[in-house]
């Protein structure tokens, strides 16, 4: 109870921190309110649907959505009190496009996103986040994504996977890394889903139909869409 008190306390002191120009860009503040609110659904979900599991973010950038998800995550109280809660982003930005993503790299440009890893955890403690439950993996998707950093961190299932990492290329190595820690009843949400002008034949829509191809018994049920921008599904079947 003291734990619950302590979280709506701390919603209703932080959440005009979100309004701070030095937190956030007056154009990002619908955008942000929008993910918060997708972001309770998913942790009201996740508690009812009594999912075991850690919370994984690839794409950070400054951790708007990494601190909402940890303390939306708490407001739910004991249910998912065991859960971790694991970073992964390069902190240089977006990576040198290859592949597809050349095609693409208009609509954005290597190094974008860039934010050091000091002050994303600079924001995390500011924002009262217990970094004794948060473990931050710093670097290139392609380098740090295997598994011996499952085996490190004694990492088995994720009940939340948030993908935020804009580009093909980026997204297929997340898939890849993720596909044996989902599980039925994983959700996983694509912020970037609708990037490309919808297009299915790009960056996360892309990666996510091919890997589904490739792996035809692991089946998703759309669950919800957020903002203009974002998609998210849960895994009925593994096997």
């Amino acid at each position: 109870m003291k734990k619950l008190i302590k979280n709506v306390i701390w919603s209703i002191k932080h959440r005009p921190f979100r309004y701070s120009k030095t937190f956030l860009a007056l154009s990002e503040l619908v955008k942000f309110d929008e993910r918060e609110n997708f972001l309770e659904m998913v942790m009201d979900y996740a508690r009812s649907s009594r999912l075991n599991g850690d919370y994984l973010e690839f794409g950070v950038f400054k951790g708007h959505t990494f601190i909402s998800s940890f303390h939306l995550a708490n407001s739910q109280g004991r249910n998912l009190s065991n859960m971790r809660f694991f970073a992964f982003d390069s902190f240089q930005g977006l990576p040198k496009p290859k592949g597809i993503d050349i095609e693409n790299f208009d609509h954005f440009k290597e190094g974008d996103y860039s934010f050091s890893f000091d002050d994303f955890v600079r924001n995390l403690k500011k924002s009262s986040v217990d970094m004794k439950r948060v473990i931050i993996t710093p670097g290139w998707f392609n380098k740090t994504l295997n598994s011996k950093l499952k085996e490190k961190f004694k990492l088995k299932k994720a009940s939340i996977v948030y993908i935020d990492c804009d580009l093909y290329s980026s997204t297929v190595d997340v898939l890849n890394f993720v596909k044996d820690l989902i599980h039925p009843g994983t959700l996983i949400a694509f912020d970037d889903w609708f990037t490309f002008r919808g297009s299915p034949d790009q960056g996360e829509q892309l990666a996510f139909k091919t890997w589904l191809k490739k792996n035809p018994k692991i089946k998703v049920e759309e669950f919800r869409k957020f903002g203009w921008y974002g998609n998210s599904f849960i895994v009925v079947k593994t096997k």
